[in-house]
């Protein structure tokens, strides 16, 4: 067993707060690490290592209230970051096509 998840899992690094180190953590459950691992090849510390440069919370919101999920591209498997629940729906909603969030970017902006 890879001791940096059974680490990552079982012990706060900090008290108190909702931050990436603390014990209530939405990552803290033992599926997230175990997907993270197997399902993408990311090591937890790779994943603390993302959260930690995202500011703690999601890629794209900021939040670290909301569960937080990998993200990953679809076509290639590949690790981008670490997203909340709506975020990462979101993404998948729009079938990761930047000219599609494009779009909404520009529908949203002519219509304010």
């Amino acid at each position: 067993m890879d001791m940096g998840y059974q680490n990552a899992v079982a012990k706060p690094r900090k008290s108190g707060g909702d931050g990436p180190l603390s014990s209530d953590f939405p990552t803290r459950h033992p599926r997230f690490w175990y997907q993270a691992k197997y399902r993408y090849g990311v090591t937890a510390s790779e994943v603390l290592n993302t959260l930690e440069l995202q500011g703690g919370g999601c890629g794209i919101c900021g939040r670290s209230d909301r569960g937080l999920h990998i993200d990953h591209d679809h076509k290639t498997n590949k690790f981008r970051g670490v997203l909340c629940h709506e975020c990462n729906r979101g993404l998948g909603y729009f079938g990761d096509s930047l000219e599609g969030l494009q779009r909404a970017m520009v529908y949203l902006v002519r219509s304010q």
